[in-house]
């Protein structure tokens, strides 16, 4: 089915609008249809259900007309007086009774045994004499109440379907006499009211009494007195009382609209099929689907009269250029007066095959020039393939000597490294000298005011000898050898006292020794810091030297390398120009797969006309390019 409709674009486009267009008439049909049909159910239901309100109300008057009736016949003291009397004027009554009134079928009265009185037909027969005790109608009168309306039944007499309403009979102290039946015709009812009725076309109305008995029917006689109870519309009718139901009667859909009269129970029915209640809006479901049907063909036609005016023709006529474009001809002409979508199609592809007849002529021009152009290249990759040879040799001596150079200048930085320990170990010993010194002469200064000390303990043990001469002296025998001690001791004071003397000279010209040399290592530690300092600068101008001349290294490597490239590129791009060359002229076959106009063909001037363009093209100045490291792979082959 896909393939099918991908195989023409007018089936493409027709299938699915007409699918649609039948779609959205068949929907709307069916919908007006459908709505046309409920609509014309609902009104016949509603004028049903009318129908059955008037009969529900003609059989109110009737029961309520036939009741006053009886009361009042009840209540007469003539009537009363018979009951007394026991005499056959209420026969006389009954009989007349029945006969000026057409809706009774007769009337009786009884006793409180259930024998019948007094009674007549209105075709002047007697019901006098009568057992009907077992009546319903005389029980209930009897048993107490005020009116009763019996069910409908047949009369004993003959086939008169026929129902009773009657009322107690009392006399002047509300005694019980007996009551007054007055039997009301029911064929006569039916005739009147039921049996006009049509509902549509078949429709019939028929009743049901409060136990679900068929009370009359109009189309079959042999039903009525029988019990429908068992029945679907029965038993919901009887269920519900008053409303509508849908059922289904032997394989047809039916409607029956009912109302129940409150007084007796009886359920007055107006049934129909539904097919019959809305022929009309199938007679219009019809003729909308006629016109409907004559829709979608007009609608069809017109839509594909446009699509193979507006789309096809000039589709089709796309498609004819397209292929001739695709053999190589671009001489059709394609134009188009249309304002839509395809005529600014048509004129866009008008253009564009304008266009490309001037590339290709413009193509076919450039081909000559690049295959000339080739050649020319390939002589200057020859050149420049020869020339980058020499360049990479001269590059080559260049990193040879560089590389000399970087390790004659490492070699000077691992000497100033060396000189540079040396002087630091040199300026840490002369620190540490100086130190030395410095330690010496305050030993020296302490020593000398040590010296003085003993000085002056050496001149007071004197003082003290001499004292203690003197009191040996004094003393006389008795200090003799206080004496000969005193005078040792003074004289190891003197010796004291003079070594003290020459330890002090001898200290003191120690120290200034001392405080010179201490002087002069100062000054030495401050040239031999000096020193360490110019040392260390030497050193980082070596070392930066030496990176820089790394650097230099590594550069002329890197410019050897890429000079090696270009001289191998320039090989390749000679072997590729040759190849262009060729290419030109594989193009050139290939551009003459094209046809074109006489205008267009690409003769001298067309040439001439590219050469002038190719010269005045600015030439562009040769640049030096920033380095980084090349690779190989960035290269393309060809």
């Amino acid at each position: 089915m896909f393939t099918w409709l991908n195989g023409s674009l007018a089936r493409a486009i027709l299938f699915p609008l007409i699918t649609i267009v039948v779609i959205s008439v068949s929907a709307l049909v069916y919908y007006v249809n459908k709505s046309s049909y409920e609509l014309v159910l609902e009104s016949e239901t509603r004028a049903a259900g009318s129908q059955a309100d008037a009969i529900r109300s003609a059989l109110g008057l009737f029961i309520a007309d036939s009741t006053a009736t009886a009361k009042s016949l009840a209540s007469r003291d003539d009537v009363i007086a018979s009951f007394k009397d026991k005499t056959d004027g209420n026969t006389r009554i009954l009989a007349k009774l029945a006969k000026s009134n057409p809706n009774l079928w007769g009337g009786i009265a009884f006793d409180t045994s259930g024998m019948a009185i007094a009674g007549s037909t209105r075709d002047g027969a007697t019901l006098t004499g009568l057992d009907i005790s077992g009546r319903d109608y005389v029980r209930a009168v009897l048993e107490g109440k005020s009116e009763f309306v019996s069910e409908v039944f047949r009369a004993k007499s003959g086939q008169d379907l026929i129902f009773a309403i009657s009322v107690p009979v009392y006399d002047e102290q509300r005694n019980l006499l007996g009551g007054v039946a007055l039997l009301g015709g029911w064929e006569g009812f039916t005739k009147e009211f039921i049996d006009p009725v049509v509902i549509g076309h078949e429709g019939y109305a028929f009743i049901l009494d409060s136990d679900g008995r068929l009370i009359h029917h109009p189309k079959d006689e042999s039903l009525i007195l029988k019990n429908q109870r068992n029945t679907v519309f029965a038993q919901e009718a009887l269920r519900r009382q008053n409303g509508v139901v849908f059922y289904d009667w032997q394989g047809d859909s039916k409607v029956m609209v009912f109302r129940t009269d409150p007084h007796t129970g009886w359920v007055i029915c107006m049934s129909a099929y539904e097919e019959d209640l809305a022929a009309g809006a199938v007679r219009q479901g019809y003729t909308l689907a006629g016109v409907g049907a004559v829709s979608v063909l007009i609608i069809i036609a017109l839509i594909v009269m446009l699509l193979r005016r507006l789309v096809v023709a000039p589709v089709t006529m796309g498609m004819d250029v397209s292929a001739k474009m695709a053999e190589g001809d671009l001489r059709s002409r394609t134009e188009s007066d249309s304002a839509n979508e395809l005529g600014r199609l048509m004129r866009s592809l008008g253009r564009m095959t304008r266009s490309l007849k001037d590339i290709v002529a413009r193509v076919k021009g450039a081909a000559e020039l690049v295959a000339a152009g080739s050649e020319e290249l390939a002589a200057a990759a020859e050149q420049m393939s020869e020339g980058s040879t020499e360049q990479a040799a001269s590059v080559e001596q260049i990193a040879a000597s560089m590389e000399e150079m970087t390790a004659n200048i490492t070699q000077n930085t691992h000497r100033v490294k060396q000189t540079e320990d040396l002087a630091v170990q040199t300026a840490q010993n002369a620190t540490e000298g100086g130190e030395a010194v410095r330690q010496t002469v305050e030993a020296m200064r302490n020593i000398a005011d040590r010296t003085s000390i003993i000085e002056e303990i050496a001149r007071q043990t004197n003082l003290l000898a001499l004292n203690a001469a003197i009191e040996a002296a004094r003393a006389g025998e008795h200090g003799k050898g206080f004496a000969v001690v005193a005078a040792e001791v003074r004289k190891l004071a003197e010796r004291s006292g003079v070594a003290a003397s020459e330890i002090s000279e001898l200290t003191g010209n120690s120290l200034h020794i001392a405080e010179k040399a201490g002087q002069m290592l100062e000054t030495m530690v401050t040239d031999i810091d000096r020193n360490k300092e110019l040392v260390q600068e030497v050193n980082v101008a070596s070392q930066q030297q030496n990176d820089a001349a790394q650097q230099i290294s590594e550069s002329i490597q890197h410019l050897d390398t890429v000079v090696q490239k270009n001289a191998s590129l320039s090989e390749e791009v000679s072997a590729t120009s040759q190849e262009l060359s060729g290419q030109a002229v594989q193009l050139q076959e290939t551009m003459e797969f094209f046809k074109l106009d006489v205008d267009h063909s690409p003769g001298s001037n067309g040439r001439k006309q590219i050469r002038a363009e190719t010269k005045k093209s600015p030439k562009a100045e040769p640049k030096a390019l920033p380095y980084r490291e090349v690779n190989e792979e960035e290269f393309e082959r060809f």
